[in-house]
């Protein structure tokens, strides 16, 4: 089912939803022309936030940031203007509109893909991730839906990681999103990452997310040799760690190590502490004497897939 919005205004609102603290300013909402207004509020995905104390203002030197002041008796709104004076000004000039998150993943959902309003999100991340279930992609089905906002962001990117790592290993996932991002981004369970943007199609008088084409997609993830789409895999009792085809094999205490590091390397943590690697050993033990190895030929082998830097240790996974 498509939405009474153009192109341009969705694209906008999906670059604004990417914000640490999406909101509508004031400036923009009345630029809007009447229709496109009244779109925007019938999404449902606008919530009223503190009203603005300051608003910018030209002068005669340029833009100055100048008080806003409501008036507790009238409600009258002034603007402190630096060179006219208390002027007043609409409400609608300091009126906040942030865009709720949970509100928004139930407007994708059930607006963008005309998804039936009985089905409702699962809120993955609080204000940043939902699961949108499996809804029909053209002829695909079973396909899992996520929701993502702000993957740009190291530290978002880092905590969804930990939460994707929860959904089951052997069924497709995507990731829509509302990010601009890298078409090689690795999120750990996700079969491709896909933006928003890229699935937004004409749909009548209206825009809307093209199912089918969104389905699409896992054509294009699929079809990536494996080391690309992921380039380390690992034993689940750490026996044996592959780094893009390259296979190393642990015994005894080496296995918990690996998968600690492994771990961390699929969250998108990468650094361990090595206090946590070698919890089990003696006080005094360096990691580099746990993968020690009598055998020539696997002496300095350890050197190929770990790196050890100022107390903590990491998977070396080159590039390619």
């Amino acid at each position: 089912m498509p939405v009474d919005l153009s192109r341009p205004l969705l694209e906008t609102l999906l670059a604004v939803c990417d914000h640490d603290t999406p909101e509508i300013s004031p400036e923009f909402f009345s630029g809007l022309g009447p229709a496109d207004r009244l779109s925007l509020q019938s999404t449902g995905i606008l919530t009223d936030g503190k009203p603005h104390d300051s608003i910018w203002v030209q002068t005669a030197d340029g833009f100055a940031e100048a008080a806003v002041i409501v008036d507790p008796d009238t409600n009258e709104v002034l603007l402190y203007h630096p060179e006219e004076g208390p002027t007043p000004i609409p409400p609608d000039g300091v009126r906040r509109r942030l865009i709720d998150g949970d509100r928004f993943a139930s407007w994708v959902l059930r607006a963008l893909m005309g998804v039936a309003a009985m089905r409702k999100p699962i809120v993955m991340m609080p204000g940043c991730a939902w699961d949108l279930g499996t809804p029909r992609l053209g002829k695909r089905a079973g396909v899992r839906v996520v929701l993502a906002r702000r993957l740009d962001d190291p530290a978002v990117r880092e905590k969804f990681a930990a939460e994707m790592v929860l959904l089951p290993a052997n069924q497709r996932v995507i990731v829509l999103t509302t990010s601009f991002v890298p078409p090689d981004l690795h999120i750990p369970r996700a079969t491709v990452v896909v933006p928003i943007r890229a699935v937004i199609a004409e749909q009548g008088d209206g825009t809307g997310i093209d199912r089918e084409r969104l389905g699409m997609f896992l054509d294009r993830g699929s079809a990536r040799a494996p080391a690309a789409r992921k380039p380390v895999t690992c034993a689940d009792d750490g026996s044996w760690l592959r780094i893009h085809g390259r296979e190393y094999k642990f015994s005894r205490g080496k296995k918990a190590v690996i998968r600690m590091l492994f771990e961390a390397w699929e969250r998108g943590e990468e650094w361990v502490p090595l206090s946590d690697l070698l919890a089990g050993y003696e006080a005094g033990t360096r990691l580099q004497d746990v993968f020690k190895d009598g055998r020539e030929h696997r002496k300095d082998e350890w050197r190929e897939f770990l790196e050890i830097h100022e107390g903590r240790a990491r998977l070396i996974v080159p590039a390619s």
